[in-house]
C-alpha cells in the first residue's frame, strides 16, 4: 500500500469535517470507484456511506487511505448525484465507534454493528469478495464463516491475510438479505 500524498490526506481531512459527498478513484488497478459521503477518516482507512446506482444510501464502505488516487466532492448543489440524493431524501448517517487506524480494529468494530462483513483484496483479485461473519481476527489474519451467494453458509472457514485487505463493506443491503436468509453462524 502507497502511503497518501499529503494533498490527498488534507482532501480526505476537510471532506470528512463535513460528511461531504465525494467520488473516490484509487491506484489499485482495475478497483472499482467509489461514491458515498465521507463519513470518517483515521490513520489508515477512511469510511464512506456508500451511494447505490440508484440514488440511496446502501451500507458502509472503508478503504486504505495509502490507496486513494483522487477525491472529487460531488456535493455541489448543481452536480446531478446531489440533487438526485437530495431528491430522494437521502443525506449522511455517521456510524459511531468504527475504529479506521488499522485493519483489525475496523474488521473487529464492523463486525460488531453488521451481521455480515464483506472483504475485499482487490491487488490480488479484484473481482472478488469475501462475505461471512468474522471468526476471529489477529494482527496478522482473519478468519471468516464465509457465505456464498446463494445465502449457503461454507463448511471451512476462509483465512485471510490482513495485509492484502483493501476494501472491507458492511450494514449494505446485500449483507442484510444474505444474513437473514442464511440463519446462524456465530462469529465475533
Amino acid at each position: 500500500m502507497a502511503k497518501a500524498s499529503i494533498e490527498i490526506r488534507d482532501c480526505l481531512s476537510v471532506a470528512a469535517k463535513t460528511n461531504a459527498l465525494v467520488r473516490i478513484d484509487r491506484s489499485i488497478k482495475r478497483a472499482d470507484r467509489l461514491e458515498g459521503y465521507l463519513v470518517g477518516l483515521g490513520r489508515r482507512w477512511a469510511l464512506l456511506q456508500l451511494v447505490s446506482h440508484d440514488w440511496l444510501l446502501n451500507g458502509y464502505g472503508a478503504i486504505r487511505v495509502g490507496d486513494v488516487k483522487r477525491v472529487r466532492r460531488w456535493d455541489d448543489r448543481s452536480d446531478f448525484p446531489a440533487r438526485a440524493l437530495a431528491h430522494f431524501d437521502q443525506t449522511a448517517l455517521p456510524i459511531p465507534g468504527i475504529e479506521l487506524d488499522s485493519v483489525r480494529s475496523l474488521i473487529e468494530s464492523a463486525a460488531q454493528r453488521s451481521p455480515l462483513v464483506t472483504v475485499f483484496v482487490e491487488d490480488a483479485r479484484p473481482d472478488v469478495c469475501f462475505v461471512g461473519r468474522a471468526l476471529s481476527v489477529s494482527d496478522r489474519r482473519l478468519r471468516l464463516s464465509e457465505i456464498d451467494p446463494g445465502a449457503v453458509w461454507k463448511h471451512e472457514p476462509t483465512k485471510l491475510d490482513l495485509r492484502d485487505v483493501t476494501r472491507v463493506e458492511f450494514g449494505g443491503r446485500y449483507e442484510e438479505a444474505l444474513a437473514a436468509l442464511a440463519g446462524g453462524s456465530k462469529g465475533i
